[in-house]
């Protein structure tokens, strides 16, 4: 007799309308949500599902995304071979694996994904992409959805930051000064600030004048 075996899901708290902002370095932004699923191979199939929000959050446009994935995991947890399906963006650009995805509060083991040629093909900003891939020597209750991490590259500086959720609560700290962008005067302030120059300039002429 064959008994039917169907796969068992577990959904990480949606926040897919919400931005999700933090980082180590410098803020970034993000939309993650997490479904794990125990398949009848009793392997556990993750889907990770990210939004790029940093072009319009955070306290740097444009960083991109190069490594994504889950912390926490035990040192047994196993990639299946050829398991990785990328959607939103090309797989070509991406690998298994979470290479610089480490430190920020985040706890090994780390399982997820990296780009291939780091920020030349990572998520940019305004992009959405799903990854999708298999583990092995994993059980469901030994991941934690809400545990993830993103390395965001590209900042001010060539500074780049993780944004780490612990149990769904973002980090979010004393941000380097260094990778915080100059702010640039827009160009009516700068006519302004010119103006201002040249009517002091005229000011300490009439002066001058008078006194010859």
């Amino acid at each position: 007799m064959t008994i039917a075996v169907a796969a068992v899901t577990f959904v990480g708290v949606p926040r897919e309308a919400q931005a999700i902002c933090g980082g180590s370095s410098f803020a970034t932004c993000a939309t993650v949500n997490v479904t794990k699923t125990l398949l009848p191979s009793a392997a556990v199939q993750l889907l990770i599902s990210v939004t790029n929000l940093s072009g319009t959050n955070g306290t740097w446009g444009g960083t991109t995304f190069t490594q994504i994935g889950l912390w926490g995991l035990p040192k047994t947890a196993t990639y299946v071979a050829g398991s990785l399906v990328v959607t939103g963006v090309s797989l070509s650009q991406w690998q298994l694996g979470a290479n610089g995805l480490s430190g920020a509060g985040m706890l090994k083991e780390i399982r997820g994904v990296d780009a291939l040629n780091g920020i030349n093909g990572g998520l940019a900003a305004g992009q959405s992409a799903t990854y999708q891939f298999s583990l092995t020597g994993v059980t469901l209750a030994q991941i934690n959805v809400d545990n993830w991490g993103i390395h965001g590259q590209g900042g001010f500086n060539g500074c780049s930051t993780k944004l780490v959720s612990t149990d769904g609560v973002t980090n979010a700290g004393t941000y380097d000064p260094n990778c915080a962008p100059t702010v640039t005067p827009e160009p009516a302030s700068v006519i302004l600030l010119a103006t201002g120059l040249m009517g002091l300039g005229g000011v300490g002429l009439r002066r001058r004048r008078k006194r010859d």
